[in-house]
């Protein structure tokens, strides 16, 4: 290995060194010009096409497309929050069964802002609406014993914690990790970059840190604060954040890099630059997509093994 920067390690190439354990070709063609696919628990999503930077979230992130873990088609679905106008889907995620929760937002009576957990069967019909009053959820991840955890924010100047947990029917559970632990500037739940991450006993978050870029927090499920890292060195916008079911931790950036993090030396390894975008884990496997040509091309998922 030979250093790259002070913190960082390169390791090697992954997919270089090594070959696919699993293939899966899907029938998804993205759209032109719309928000990235993402990989949640096996289930390939991706979103409606967008009209161009500086267009509302509720034209182009209203619904979504969902592909099962082996490939075929489950739906596709605008969705609907009761009562109101403009719904966006901030995030979501896919239980082991195929019902789904989304992180949603939109608009209501008199311009107030509605955010809140909208439940999909297996079918892709709505089920229920959790509203989570002024706490704004922007990213959602489910936890193997089914729980909901998400990262988000709240308008005003109180005090508030970040992260939130949820029952499997979306009662509010606990909230952790405070506001007032970030630096001001922005919020640090709030807008594009924030990632979280969920195993059966720590919560991982990506948030704005102030003006000075992102931080890596990692809690217990009680939210003890178990480590945080600026992520300064790395020069990267966070894309994508995932564990494997071992407690290790993965961070790609915009450009196609991949870090692991050492949590003996707390130092970020480069596993590759500039290299297939990373998807997500599974199990204790790395997900990526595998490169399209033409861009038009079905989307092809490759498992690896970690190194």
């Amino acid at each position: 290995m030979k250093s790259l920067l002070p913190g960082i390690v390169i390791v090697v190439s992954l997919c270089a060194a090594e070959m696919p354990v699993r293939e899966l070709t899907t029938p998804a063609v993205p759209f032109a010009n719309s928000s990235i696919e993402v990989f949640r628990h096996g289930y390939l999503i991706t979103f409606p096409p967008g009209t161009g930077r500086g267009t509302p979230a509720s034209l182009s992130m209203y619904g979504f497309s969902a592909w099962a873990p082996d490939g075929n088609f489950v739906y596709q679905k605008s969705i609907e929050v009761p009562n109101s106008s403009q719904p966006v889907v901030r995030d979501m995620d896919f239980n082991v069964d195929g019902t789904a929760v989304v992180a949603a937002g939109a608009i209501g009576d008199h311009s107030t802002f509605l955010s809140g957990l909208l439940f999909l069967e297996r079918t892709g019909q709505q089920t229920q609406f959790a509203s989570t009053g002024s706490y704004s959820p922007g990213r959602l991840a489910i936890a193997p014993d089914g729980s909901i955890w998400t990262l988000g924010w709240q308008n005003g100047r109180e005090d508030y914690r970040i992260v939130r947990q949820f029952s499997a029917d979306g009662k509010e559970l606990n909230a952790l990790l405070p506001r007032f632990s970030f630096p001001a500037g922005l919020q640090p739940g709030s807008g594009l970059g924030t990632q979280i991450a969920v195993t059966r006993d720590r919560v991982d978050v990506v948030a704005h840190s102030g003006e000075a870029g992102f931080e890596w927090v990692e809690l217990d499920r009680n939210g003890n604060i178990l480590d945080r890292i600026r992520l300064g060195d790395l020069h990267i916008y966070p894309m994508r954040l995932a564990m494997t079911d071992d407690d290790r931790v993965f961070l790609s950036g915009e450009g196609g890099d991949l870090y692991e993090l050492d949590r003996a030396a707390r130092t970020w390894k480069l596993i590759w630059q500039k290299g297939p975008m990373f998807m997500g884990i599974d199990g204790n496997d790395l997900v990526v997509e595998k490169p399209r040509s033409p861009h038009s091309a079905p989307i092809t998922l490759q498992w690896f093994k970690t190194p």
